[in-house]
């Protein structure tokens, strides 16, 4: 393989956005669980605000059946990773 650095395709991920059975009930549960804050939404999305720089958009999507295999985030804050798999846990057996 060469030595030579090659030039970023992209400089970072700008927006993240995940499926969810019912909107409402899922932006209440990132906001409650998370503190994240509400920046924007309609009837099919909202957008919470997690990070500079960085939007998380909530999508209802009808007929929607949340993931139970495995959990799509890895959480940045060790001393509440057990609590948040538990949450994640209760999440996908209540997500709608």
């Amino acid at each position: 393989m060469s030595e030579q650095v090659k030039e970023k395709f992209i400089e970072r991920i700008d927006a993240v956005f995940l499926p969810v059975k019912d909107l409402k009930e899922s932006m209440h549960w990132y906001q409650e669980i998370f503190g994240f804050k509400l920046l924007w939404e309609n009837e099919r999305m909202c957008s919470l605000s997690i990070a500079p720089n960085c939007g998380f958009h909530l999508v209802q999507i009808s007929g929607f059946q949340p993931i139970d295999k495995y959990t799509p985030f890895n959480y940045g804050k060790p001393e509440l990773r057990n609590f948040i798999i538990e949450a994640t846990k209760i999440k996908n057996r209540n997500a709608k």
